[in-house]
């Protein structure tokens, strides 16, 4: 019998309940289709608000194949309603997910997974950041474990990239870089589409391999993949923003179904291939090999893909790797409250922004409960609620977390057989999303204190020139009269 992990009453239903619920889960669905076209819609006819890259211009290439599909342009409050909708009708459709048909939920994720992959970049220039890195490698000849974008300012993937990381090096693994490496050959336009499109492939093959994940865990197949599919950060940050993390999740869903499937050398091997893509995948490893039936296996296959990964990403870009982890490092010291959820939680109860001190007892969790899942993870021998609890642990104790970095955890949550792991997932959302609203709004407030200021600047000028040029007419005609 399949196994319910996600965190619902336990109620019994009659068959009109049923009917019902799979009436409410479908409607949920079709609203997360019909504010999904509207969000993206908007983005390729006023793209001030949702695509950051077009503060240099918006050419066709960008807009993307949805350009002139029609829509308006979105405000601030409007995407942030947008964004609420989504959310709510994710979990409605959550809820109703036991009894959804497979033949309406399906068809439906992907249809908004491709969707999203044909939207212009929304919400992040990070995208343009992998180009440049790109670029700078193959074009360039200079290694991007070494140096930032600025040192190619007239490359044409630098104007529509983000500047915050200008002076820093790539903080992704070798796999991602090697990949990002063989589309440079497409140009700037292409290389983005092409990054875009491995995207939405990477979300699609994610939910083939939860399905089969879940079948050989005993767990109901389509609430897992909606549970991944129909997240509002999937979809709008992570497809939407064409971010790398879901092609870290793709081979580690990976390793986990082959490890499941009495091929754990194999197994390991793809772990260290998510590994290559992202750096934060490693914190699955130690709980597959304390808890693991096939834990010499696995750690053969984690041995062999670490010596062939490590010998070529050497060869490629040397000891300069090991900036990766410098650049993390830097990351978590950010006290911005919209990158942490520490920070924001701290903030709205009135304590402030983080500390260093406040950053030591957030790392002295983390490692605390790591350590606790850890245990676990071996006493039960249950290696994927100990990893799924531990990488949630780690985005919830994080001084660096954006929206997509849900996707660490994401995939595994449904897995994991304990509604507990379920529930933190979707209070980390509600909480992201929190987050990135109120960015928007105070970030909204700012520009339109500054463009008032501005204009009140302005028109203060104005003014004094024309009380100057006045007073000098005035002296001119008193001039011609005296003379």
């Amino acid at each position: 019998m399949a196994t319910e992990v996600l965190p619902l009453p336990s109620v019994r239903w009659t068959l009109p309940a049923r009917i019902a619920a799979a009436l409410a889960g479908s409607a949920a669905l079709a609203v997360l289709v019909v504010y999904s076209l509207r969000l993206i819609t908007s983005s390729t006819v006023d793209p001030t608000v949702l695509v950051p890259s077009s503060h240099i211009g918006f050419p066709a290439w960008m807009a993307g194949p949805l350009r002139g599909l029609g829509g308006h342009a979105l405000s601030v409050h409007e995407l942030s309603v947008v964004l609420v909708v989504l959310s709510a009708a994710y979990l409605v459709a959550l809820a109703c997910s036991f009894w959804l048909p497979a033949w309406v939920a399906v068809p439906a994720a992907a249809a908004l997974i491709v969707l999203y992959t044909l939207a212009p970049p929304l919400l992040s220039t990070d995208i343009f950041n992998y180009i440049a890195y790109s670029r700078m490698g193959v074009l360039h000849h200079l290694n991007p474990y070494q140096h930032g974008a600025a040192v190619i300012p007239l490359d044409p993937s630098y104007p529509p990239s983000g500047h915050l990381w200008d002076h820093t090096p790539t903080a992704y693994g070798p796999v991602f870089t090697l990949l990002s490496y063989a589309l440079v050959s497409l140009g700037v336009a292409g290389e983005m589409w092409a990054l875009k499109a491995i995207t939405g492939a990477a979300a699609l093959g994610c939910c083939a391999l939860i399905w089969f994940c879940a079948r050989r865990l005993g767990v109901r197949p389509l609430p897992a993949v909606l549970f991944f599919a129909l997240n509002p950060l999937l979809l709008v940050y992570t497809i939407g923003g064409g971010h790398n993390d879901v092609l870290m999740a793709l081979p580690l869903l990976g390793g986990v179904l082959l490890i499941l499937s009495g091929l754990p050398l194999l197994g390991g091997v793809l772990l260290v291939v998510a590994v290559g893509i992202k750096l934060s995948a490693a914190l699955v490893l130690p709980f597959v090999l304390v808890a693991s039936s096939r834990r010499w296996r696995v750690l053969a296959g984690v041995a062999i893909g670490a010596l062939v990964l490590g010998a070529v990403s050497y060869a490629i870009f040397g000891s300069e790797l090991t900036s990766m982890v410098k650049v993390l490092k830097l990351e978590n010291e950010f006290n911005w409250t919209v990158v942490s959820v520490g920070g924001f939680v701290g903030y709205q109860l009135g304590f402030g922004h983080l500390t260093p001190h406040t950053h030591h007892i957030l790392e002295l969790i983390f490692g605390v409960g790591a350590a606790a899942m850890l245990a676990y993870a071996w006493r039960k021998r249950d290696w994927l609620a100990g990893a799924a609890g531990a990488l949630l642990l780690m985005l919830a104790t994080s001084g660096w977390l954006l929206p997509w970095y849900i996707l660490w955890v994401l995939p595994l949550a449904p897995l994991a057989r304990r509604r507990t792991v379920a529930a933190g997932v979707l209070v980390l959302t509600g909480l992201l999303m929190a987050m990135q609203i109120q960015h928007y709004v105070l970030v909204h407030h700012q520009d339109v204190v500054a463009k008032a200021d501005r204009k009140e600047r302005v028109a203060a000028l104005r003014s004094q020139v024309r009380e100057r040029k006045l007073g000098q007419a005035r002296l001119a005609a008193a001039h011609v009269r005296d003379g």
